[in-house]
């Protein structure tokens, strides 16, 4: 009977498992006074993401970059390296219109939400590494910029799926999905305060 319960409490725990969210999109958005024209280069440029995203895969010194294809528009590429702050990967440009850019960028063998955020003199340090099975993790996004009575509102989507890997599943179990989640959108709000930083003080 022992045997019985304990497989029956085995099948509903996996169940359960499986039932539980292992993919999200997050949101960012903040409003700049300058015309989406001022606002609109540094975000179709990849090479200049640099002077605004806090994401240590766009700014880190320990990150090789390498740009491929055109500057602008669908086609420009991004590859990174990193031993330690950003791990692997590529970010393309998909589209990019009059008013936004669409992308997808690839992780390999783990996902890294990896970056900083400053408070005057103060620097503190946002990082979560996901990990599992050599798993590749697949991030689409866009960054659209919209004309505003007082200059632009930018909006910045990415969406993350952790699959069905054991990592995933672990996750999942212990709510670290949760806190990979909070860290992802920390990560576009910091970039975003970067971006009407730049824009607004040049």
């Amino acid at each position: 009977m022992a045997l019985v319960l304990a497989a029956l409490a085995g099948v509903f725990a996996w169940r359960w498992v499986e039932d539980l969210p292992r993919e999200w999109t997050s949101e960012a958005q903040v409003e700049i006074v300058a015309p989406v024209a001022e606002v609109l280069p540094l975000v179709a440029d990849l090479r200049r993401w640099k002077e605004w995203s806090t994401w240590n895969r766009d700014s880190h010194e320990d990150v090789e970059r390498r740009f491929l294809g055109p500057e602008q528009g669908a086609g420009a590429r991004m590859e990174w390296e990193s031993e330690d702050s950003a791990g692997s990967g590529w970010l393309e440009l998909r589209g990019a219109g009059a008013s936004d850019v669409e992308y997808e960028s690839l992780h390999f063998g783990a996902l890294t939400l990896a970056g900083h955020e400053e408070h005057g003199s103060a620097r503190r340090s946002i990082s979560v590494v996901l990990r599992g099975l050599d798993h590749d993790y697949a991030v689409p996004g866009s960054i659209s910029v919209e004309a505003t009575e007082r200059g632009s509102r930018v909006i910045w989507r990415e969406s993350i799926d952790l699959c069905d890997s054991l990592v995933a599943k672990f996750f999942s179990i212990v709510t670290f999905e949760s806190i990979a989640r909070n860290a992802h959108r920390k990560l576009l709000e910091t970039s975003l305060e970067g971006l009407k930083h730049r824009v607004e003080l040049r």
